[in-house]
């Protein structure tokens, strides 16, 4: 079923099997939202193939915000198609999103929705900031710097720092036309999305965040390695 919007900013949560934390974040970001933003908001639950209580959860918080939260519901796993879907569904003029775990403090949630009133076609998060403040494993850390390096190197990408917090903003009118081109279902998304916006000119603002790793992440190191040097391997060659 098709998302109809009278609102000006929608936000989505693309979640997975996460029915311990869903209502308690949810309710933290519909708080934080509505004391820090005047224009019309909505926030989409993007459930993307649970198969625990997520979607049960969504649709009770559904009739408890009614007109403040819609519910996608998908059978394929996959944050990117939920991700495709939404925003591609929305007619809001801003679409967002953010990681359901709040690793990103919602605080800098305003900064973000402002770099795309201020002009900005894409904003994201960026966890390379010099003026940004991570909490996260020296692991981690390494992992993803080699990672960013090698997507600077092999797409030759100048413009942009972090391609994979999940913290991103986009004015909808910019983006649209480029979430066909869009391949990746999945993790890779985020990259793909931000090198094809750089390769076709559009205007790319990376804010500063607050940023806490959480170790009951989904994210499996050496099974994410992987498979993000597949979809590398595959976006380079044209697949």
């Amino acid at each position: 079923m098709s998302i109809q919007n009278n609102v000006n900013l929608d936000l989505v949560l693309p979640v997975y099997n996460e029915e311990k934390i869903l209502e308690k974040n949810v309710k933290k970001t519909i708080s934080f939202m509505a004391d820090n933003f005047s224009e019309q908001w909505r926030i989409i639950i993007a459930d993307n193939g649970s198969t625990d209580r997520t979607a049960d959860i969504a649709e009770k918080l559904n009739r408890e915000f009614s007109g403040k939260i819609k519910c996608l519901h998908r059978v394929k796993k996959g944050r990117g198609g939920a991700l495709k879907q939404a925003w591609g569904q929305s007619r809001a003029e801003i679409v967002g999103y953010m990681d359901i775990d709040l690793a990103t403090d919602l605080k800098m949630l305003p900064s973000l929705i402002s770099a795309i009133k201020n002009g900005a076609d894409v904003s994201v998060g960026s966890r390379l900031s010099p003026a940004s403040v991570i909490r996260r494993s020296l692991l981690r850390k390494i992992l993803s710097l080699a990672y960013h390096l090698i997507i600077k190197v092999m797409f030759r990408i100048t413009k942009i720092a972090d391609f994979q917090c999940g913290f991103k903003a986009c004015k909808r009118t910019s983006i649209h036309h480029l979430l066909p081109q869009v391949m990746n279902e999945e993790w890779f998304f985020d990259t793909e999305l931000l090198v094809t916006a750089q390769r076709r000119g559009l205007k790319i603002k990376e804010i500063p965040v607050e940023w806490t790793e959480h170790y009951e992440s989904k994210v499996r190191i050496l099974k994410d390695v992987f498979t993000f040097l597949v979809a590398i391997i595959k976006f380079r060659l044209g697949l």
